[in-house]
């Protein structure tokens, strides 16, 4: 279960994730979009597709490889990549739902750090 690492503020601490096929991810983004969240294992494939050792994508291998990962580089890497390297709207659709887990993952709730649902 992903949560707000609460020693580090604005951190991200899932765990590492067994990794899922792309067109199970697509299909998982489509059904739950604007219904409910990613599960972890997802946003960890999504940062897969996406990591990359130059500037842009260190974040997104950070979270792909050990489940942890500030926030602030994530949305970082996300926005990039939204602005500058995607055209396809399954690119699109991953990175929308990847940056709303992300922020609903470190999202407080009544005083207590959520966790996000699998």
């Amino acid at each position: 279960m992903g949560a707000l690492d609460a020693d580090h503020f604005g951190m991200i601490n899932i765990g590492r994730q067994t990794l899922m096929v792309h067109d199970d991810v697509v299909s998982m983004c489509v059904a739950r979009r604007g219904v409910e969240e990613i599960t972890d294992q997802c946003a960890a494939t999504i940062a897969s597709f996406w990591q990359s050792p130059g500037n842009c994508g260190k974040a997104f291998a950070s979270l792909a490889s050990t489940g942890y990962v500030a926030l602030e580089e994530l949305l970082d890497d996300i926005h990039y990549s939204y602005v500058h390297e995607t055209g396809d709207l399954d690119d699109k659709l991953m990175l929308d739902m990847l940056a709303t887990w992300a922020i609903d993952v470190c999202r407080p709730v009544a005083g207590e750090l959520r966790e996000s649902a699998e």
